[in-house]
C-alpha cells in the first residue's frame, strides 16, 4: 500500500518543482567547502545538473555557530556554503527572506586525482550585500556537427542569457528544430548545459555572427567567474595553513620541518588546481572518442534491425538515458511488445512510447519489411516531422 501511494504522488506531483531559479532576478552562486571530508565526495557524485538540495542551518555547529550544510533531499551531506558567506546566507534563512533550497548548476569531479566541486545557485534579495554573478554576456559556446550531420549549437551559461538567445535568434529569424538540457560531453571535451538543434550548417553560422555580434568578452569572462568562484573555495584552507605556520614559528624553530610540510602540501593544492580543468577536458575527450560504441553495439545485438537516419545520433545526444529506449526496441524484435498502437496515415507503420530518462516524451517507430524492421526513435514534439520521414518507407 506505501509503495502504491508513492508511485500514485510521483505519477501526479512530479511535475510541480519543490523550488526554481526565478530567471528575472539576480543570480548568486556558491561552490560548496568541505567536499573531502567523511564522505561527501560520493554524495557529490551522485548528484546532478538542476538537482533541488536543502539550505540546512547549523547553529550548534562546534566550528562555525553560523554554518548553513547542504544536503540532498535524501539527507546526504555535500558540503557547506563557505565562512565568507555563512553568516550572510544563515541570517536570511532564519528570517525567511529566502527558503532553505537551492539548485545545482555546475559539477566538478575527477576521480584519478581526487578533485571534486560542487556549486549551487539561487535568488537572493536585492538588497543582500553578497557577491552575484550577472548573467549578461556570461556564457560558453560551442558548434557541433553530429556523425549523422545534424548541426548543434552547444551552450554553458544561465537559464535567464539562454532565453536572451532564444529571443535573439528568433528576432533575427534563425530557426531552431529542438532545444533542451545537454547530457553528453561535447567534441570539444566540455560538458555544456543546452543544446540548440539548426536546420544546416549556414544557420549555424548565422548562429555564431549573432553571438559574436550580442556577447561581448564570451570567453574571457566566463572564465574569469569560474575562476574567481574556484580560488574561492581554498581561501579558509589556505588562510587556516598561514595562521598555523606562523603560530608555530612564534613557539619554536625546532617545528621547522613541519612548516616545509605544509609549504608543500600547499603548493600541492595549487598544483592540483592549475591541473583540474586539463585533466578534466582529457577524460571528457576519451568519453567523445567512445561516441560511437552505442551505435555499433546496437547494431551487433540487433542486426535485424533498420535504424532510420537521425534514430542512433538522437539517443546518444538528446536522451538522458537511453536503456528504456534499447529495452522497447528488444521488445519489438522479440515480438513482445505491449503497449503500441497503429498509425493510421503511415501504412503497416506502429508506435510505442518510453521514457527519455526525464518524461515519457520519447516515441519509438516500427514497421515489419520483409526480414527486416524499421524503426525511427525520436520525441513527442517531432511527431509531425517524423510522420514525413517514415511515408517515403
Amino acid at each position: 500500500m506505501i509503495n502504491f501511494f508513492r508511485r500514485l504522488k510521483t505519477r501526479f506531483f512530479s511535475e510541480v518543482p519543490l523550488y526554481s531559479l526565478d530567471p528575472n532576478l539576480p543570480r548568486y552562486n556558491f561552490w560548496a567547502a568541505g567536499l573531502n571530508y567523511e564522505d561527501r565526495a560520493e554524495g557529490v557524485r551522485s548528484c546532478t545538473i538542476q538537482e533541488v538540495v536543502c539550505l540546512v542551518r547549523e547553529p550548534e555547529n562546534p566550528h562555525d555557530p553560523n554554518a548553513v550544510h547542504i544536503k540532498r533531499l535524501n539527507g546526504k551531506s555535500i558540503g557547506f556554503i563557505g565562512k565568507l558567506h555563512s553568516q550572510k546566507i544563515s541570517d536570511l534563512i532564519s528570517s525567511g527572506s529566502i527558503p532553505g533550497f537551492a539548485i545545482v548548476t555546475q559539477l566538478k569531479c575527477d576521480v584519478e586525482n581526487d578533485i571534486y566541486g560542487l556549486r549551487i545557485s539561487l535568488n537572493l534579495p536585492n538588497s543582500a550585500p553578497t557577491k552575484q554573478t550577472s548573467s549578461k554576456d556570461v556564457i560558453q559556446y560551442a558548434l557541433s556537427q553530429s556523425e549523422h550531420g545534424n548541426d548543434y549549437l552547444l551552450l554553458s551559461c544561465e537559464d535567464l542569457t539562454f532565453n536572451q538567445v532564444i529571443a535573439l535568434f528568433r528576432d533575427n529569424n534563425l530557426s531552431i528544430e529542438r532545444t533542451g538540457t545537454s547530457y553528453k560531453p561535447a567534441q570539444d571535451g566540455r560538458q555544456y548545459d543546452w543544446y540548440l538543434l539548426l536546420e544546416n550548417k549556414e544557420a549555424l553560422r548565422k548562429a555564431e555572427a549573432l553571438m559574436h555580434g550580442y556577447f561581448s568578452q564570451i570567453q574571457e569572462q566566463s572564465e574569469q567567474v569560474f575562476k574567481e568562484e574556484y580560488l574561492e573555495l581554498q581561501e579558509e584552507e589556505i588562510e587556516r595553513l598561514k595562521h598555523l605556520k606562523d603560530k608555530l614559528i612564534a613557539e619554536s624553530k625546532e617545528f621547522e620541518s613541519v612548516f616545509n610540510q605544509l609549504d608543500i602540501e600547499k603548493c600541492e593544492i595549487e598544483k592540483k588546481y592549475k591541473q583540474a580543468k586539463e585533466i578534466s577536458e582529457k577524460l571528457q575527450n576519451e568519453l567523445a572518442k567512445n561516441s560511437q560504441i552505442l551505435e555499433k553495439t546496437l547494431k551487433h545485438i540487433f542486426p535485424e534491425i533498420v535504424f532510420l537516419p537521425g534514430s542512433i545520433d538522437m539517443m546518444q545526444q538528446e536522451l538522458k538515458d537511453y536503456g528504456n529506449a534499447v529495452l522497447k526496441i528488444s521488445q519489438i524484435c522479440t515480438g513482445t511488445i505491449s503497449q503500441s498502437k497503429r498509425i493510421q496515415a503511415a501504412d503497416k507503420w506502429y508506435d510505442t512510447h518510453f521514457n527519455t530518462g526525464v518524461k515519457n516524451d520519447g516515441r519509438i517507430y516500427f514497421k515489419k519489411s520483409g526480414t527486416k524492421t524499421l524503426i525511427l526513435v525520436s520525441l513527442k514534439d517531432s511527431q509531425k516531422k517524423d510522420l514525413q520521414v517514415i511515408k517515403r518507407y
